[in-house]
């Protein structure tokens, strides 16, 4: 009996050592977790976005000087057309009727000529001989010199009305595609006032523009020959490219926002791109390649330091030997607190260009650095950092508590 007691004695001495030690254990153990992102290298670019329309690099609006009815129509949209072929005939024979009453009235008008001539020949010798007075000679001799004008004038409205019979046909000033047909067969047009558009041709569609609107604060990173990117809703998956042509120095306001249009070549060699498309744009304005980089929350973020105290002590079995954290100038250095030499430092890093996700490292880590940017006890969920998020303290306090 006395043997069953003293059996029953020591398992519940066992029994409680271990849950003693358990309790001590769990006492002791804070628990902590941390995040790491890693120094990597690669290749950084900034750009600037914008969108804009489609525009041929060249258009041509054909018109006719003369008015009359359309006799025949020779292209329709979309036809290739060469410089010089004939796009539409007027009738001509209204304008045939004026080359012939032009041509007839300078017949009369070199008819009266030579008739005045031989009066003013005869009166000259009358008037050297002093047979008639000098007024009579002078009505004479204008009437001369006047056939000599009214010869001119007719010889230039024939000359007139040839030209306007040679605008009855309708030619292509240049190699191109017509984009627009305005007319008809048997519609009447009028050149009384203004010139009518008749066609609008496009230069070769493989060269296209895009007239794009860029913000003011993005404005001065763009520059002429600067690489471009961009896509149109028709053709979602496809990738078109360019550069930027010019940057135009006049600016546009539009309920108080600032835009100036810079004007983008496009290679349309595919014949994907169609005028009046609209192009969302990425303006390649700088690219390093071959740097450290690193991602921008691990500059947000300052741990607690009885938290990483504790983290430490159980990662490392050691204490935080964290005296004084480094000063930066606030411009372009920063602290990142990185996992070095068996513990967990702030290092001073001076940084480069920034996409606003990634930034580059000039100086200060290497590649494969482990940054910590969350620390948090994985049982106190009210405390709990999530990934990628600074805690609370901010640099001045930990600063402030470093310095004790």
């Amino acid at each position: 009996m006395k043997r069953y007691k003293m059996i029953a004695l020591l398992a519940a001495v066992i029994a409680a050592g271990i849950l003693g030690y358990k309790l001590f254990v769990g006492a002791t153990k804070s628990n902590m977790q941390a995040d790491f992102i890693q120094v990597s290298e690669g290749t950084l670019q900034l750009q600037v976005t914008a969108t804009g329309v489609l525009q041929p690099i060249e258009l041509v609006e054909v018109g006719t000087q003369v008015s009359g009815i359309v006799n025949k129509v020779h292209v329709d949209y979309n036809t290739p057309v060469k410089k010089g072929q004939l796009l539409a005939e007027l009738d001509r024979k209204n304008l045939e009727q004026k080359l012939s009453l032009a041509e007839s009235q300078y017949n009369d008008a070199k008819t009266a000529l030579y008739y005045q001539k031989a009066i003013y020949a005869r009166n000259k010798m009358l008037f050297d001989d002093e047979l008639i007075s000098l007024a009579e000679f002078q009505e004479v001799e204008f009437s001369y010199k006047n056939a000599v004008s009214t010869v001119a004038q007719r010889l230039a409205d024939v000359n007139t009305e040839k030209t306007n019979l040679g605008f009855a046909n309708v030619y292509s000033p240049i190699d191109g595609v017509v984009l627009s047909r305005e007319i008809s067969e048997g519609q009447t047009v009028a050149a009384t006032f203004n010139t009518p558009v008749l066609f609008t041709i496009a230069r070769d569609l493989k060269q296209m523009q895009v007239e794009a609107n860029v913000d003011e604060a993005d404005i001065g990173a763009v520059q002429v020959g600067q690489t471009i990117a961009f896509t149109v809703d028709a053709h979602a998956d496809e990738i078109f490219s360019g550069r930027v042509a010019q940057v135009r120095l006049n600016a546009s306001i539009n309920s108080n926002v600032v835009t100036y249009t810079c004007i983008l070549d496009a290679d349309n060699s595919s014949g994907l791109l169609m005028p009046g498309m609209t192009a969302t744009i990425s303006i390649l304005t700088k690219e390093h390649g071959g740097i450290l980089l690193v991602e921008n929350k691990s500059f947000s973020f300052v741990p607690d330091l009885a938290m990483l105290d504790r983290y430490i002590k159980d990662k490392y079995n050691k204490k935080s030997d964290i005296e004084k954290l480094p000063t930066v100038d606030g411009k372009n250095e920063r602290i990142v607190w990185v996992a070095e030499k068996g513990t967990i430092l702030p290092k001073k890093v001076k940084i480069g260009i920034s996409d606003g996700v990634r930034t580059e490292i000039l100086t200060g880590l290497k590649p494969g650095t482990s940054i910590m940017t969350a620390l948090y006890d994985s049982k106190k969920t009210d405390d709990k950092e999530q990934p990628g998020k600074a805690q609370k303290n901010t640099t001045e306090e930990t600063q402030a508590r470093t310095n004790k």
